[in-house]
């Protein structure tokens, strides 16, 4: 009778073990699949953030974007992951994940190539205006207008290391229409003036283009005693 005892007793253990594993078991998988689904909310926010901002471009820029291509993607982890509150799969899971993180990487791509599109096509040949603005900020004449560009287009720079967002697409807007102000304040309207500017800029200015408009112009910015002519081969426009 007492080894019948003890061997049932030694049953019931077995058996609470055996409960209990399983209970733990269950428990490690419900953790495991909490923390993956907030994994994959995170990412599949981000998606959909990326999304809008791609919208928000869209018609800006030129570049090829799909939307329902990145929607069916989403529907596709809705999916695994109802299917994962019946019956756990750590496959499907992981799949799930690299998926997210192959379209958020493509989006992010496409965001930052629109953005830099969306630069270049705001503020026209921006190396030039650098080139341009650095022409005449350093000199010791009474317009202190090019520096004030030469900041603007260092500020176009700044937003564009910090991506696409309304705010920063606004700044650009703001800024462009900055620039042009202070590009007509600087050089005014007459062509001849702008010709010698841009000349100046790319290495050199040939004399015949010193016109009576350019030299009261320089006069009236205080350049005039900024420049000097020296032998050599001036830009001309068969250069470019």
């Amino acid at each position: 009778m007492a080894n019948l005892s003890l061997a049932k007793k030694a049953e019931e253990l077995t058996s609470t073990i055996s409960a209990q594993q399983k209970a733990e078991g269950l428990s490690q998988v419900q953790e495991t699949l909490e923390g993956t689904k907030n994994k994959i909310a995170s990412k599949k926010g981000a998606m959909l953030i990326l999304l809008d901002k791609c919208e928000e471009v869209r018609e800006s820029t030129e570049l090829a974007f799909d939307r329902s291509a990145c929607l069916k993607v989403k529907k596709k982890i809705d999916n695994i992951i109802e299917q994962n509150e019946v019956s756990f799969d750590a496959n499907s899971i992981a799949d799930a994940q690299d998926e997210l993180d192959t379209v958020n990487a493509i989006l992010r791509s496409f965001v930052q190539m629109a953005w830099k599109e969306i630069i270049g096509s705001t503020v026209k040949n921006r190396s030039g205006l650098i080139d341009l603005v650095s022409s005449f900020s350093g000199l010791s004449g009474a317009d202190d207008t090019a520096t004030k560009i030469s900041k603007q287009l260092d500020e176009i720079s700044n937003i564009e290391s910090h991506g696409l967002s309304p705010r920063n697409l606004a700044r650009l807007k703001a800024i462009s229409s900055g620039i042009e102000e202070l590009l007509k304040k600087l050089f005014g309207d007459d062509e001849s003036v702008q010709n010698f500017a841009n000349s100046i800029a790319k290495g050199g200015a040939r004399i015949d283009q010193l016109t009576p408009e350019v030299l009261a112009w320089l006069s009236e910015k205080g350049f005039i005693d900024s420049f000097k002519i020296v032998p050599g081969f001036a830009h001309s426009e068969d250069d470019e």
